[in-house]
């Protein structure tokens, strides 16, 4: 009877880990000191998907706490292959609130994400996610880091 709260442990753990969702990718692209121009698009490979199943795309942005703008306009692009999807999306990412408290979790650098799609793919389709900034400003010299997340969603 010693071992039962480590075994009830050892069980609560796994069904924990069993619920939760697939990542895919998760990964930043660090932007230059100088800043992040409108000509620097960041581009994320998506490796072959292992099974065919519904996919969730997830946009995150670090950037620095002198961030003046309530959000910033930016636009993506997604392709997937075999059979073949591509879609250019232009999106608003929210920085602040509208007193113009800034959004995301963090002290030095905030952080945080966005959906952008949700994706049925096919076992071994793989894709490429393009992201670039189309605001008037050329360069955004507060965003720090751009990224992506893809998750597999849970399956009955």
């Amino acid at each position: 009877m010693k071992n039962s709260p480590k075994l009830l442990l050892v069980l609560l753990f796994l069904l924990c880990a069993s619920c939760t969702k697939k990542i895919i990718v998760h990964h930043y692209e660090h932007i230059d000191n100088d800043g992040w121009t409108r000509y620097d698009t960041l581009s994320f490979e998506i490796p072959p998907a292992a099974a065919s199943g519904d996919y969730s795309l997830f946009l995150g942005m670090r950037y620095s706490n002198d961030m003046p703008y309530e959000g910033i306009w930016i636009e993506v692009e997604t392709q997937f292959s075999h059979p073949h999807y591509a879609s250019l999306d232009t999106l608003y990412f929210l920085t602040a609130d509208s007193i113009g408290m800034l959004l995301g979790k963090g002290i030095n650098l905030k952080q945080q994400e966005m959906p952008l799609s949700s994706l049925n793919l096919k076992e071994g389709q793989q894709g490429l996610v393009r992201v670039r900034h189309i605001m008037a400003r050329n360069v955004l010299p507060f965003v720090r880091d751009i990224g992506i997340r893809v998750v597999q969603e849970d399956t009955p």
